[in-house]
């Protein structure tokens, strides 16, 4: 189990590190959701995210508190360093925040709570640069630092609808199709 600091708050934290990384070359984030969405029920999520210019990465911390560009708003946050690059095609961002005990949660401000499971968003766009285009992806997880579990928490409906449907199609269209193609043929002459 990680330490933990005192009831002195984030200042003299131990640090927990994230590294979230996407297959693609695209802006990439990753929010600390009290409730597992991208808005925390309105109270907005902080959120890192990762951009790209001429295959340099830079990363900055911001509030989502809706679902457009209108709720974004950039968070200065001297405290959680963020660092971002691309490697193989590959776009990834690094990040640590404080672990706290759960009485001085509160006044952390952006850290790991002692005792509680941590949902993150994931999520990465079409483009390098967070300009307004809207993600592409979108997943959140839930961890609990303490004991290592991971659970998965949300999968895009999408995703989800398509392995179904492949999943019926494998196993019931496809070995249908080969009984009618096997046993349905007339006579050869």
């Amino acid at each position: 189990m990680p330490a933990v600091a005192g009831e002195a708050g984030a200042a003299d934290a131990p640090r927990v590190g994230f590294r979230a990384a996407v297959n693609k070359e695209a802006w990439t984030g990753v929010g600390l959701s009290s409730d597992g969405t991208m808005t925390s029920g309105g109270d907005g999520t902080p959120a890192v995210v990762a951009q790209f210019s001429g295959g340099v990465g830079f990363a900055a911390w911001y509030s989502l508190s809706e679902y457009s560009m209108e709720g974004v708003g950039a968070v200065e946050d001297a405290v959680n360093a963020a660092d971002a690059g691309q490697t193989d095609g590959k776009s990834w961002v690094r990040f640590t925040v404080p672990y706290v005990r759960a009485a001085a949660c509160a006044d952390a401000g952006v850290a790991v709570c002692a005792g509680e499971k941590l949902k993150m968003v994931i999520a990465h766009g079409g483009t390098n640069a967070f300009d307004g285009s809207l993600h592409t992806k979108a997943i959140t997880i839930e961890l609990d630092v303490e004991n290592g579990g991971v659970t998965l928490v949300g999968l895009n409906r999408m995703y989800a609808a398509h392995g179904a449907l492949m999943g019926i199609a494998w196993l019931g269209i496809a070995p249908i199709g080969a009984l009618v193609a096997r046993f349905a043929k007339g006579p050869s002459g």
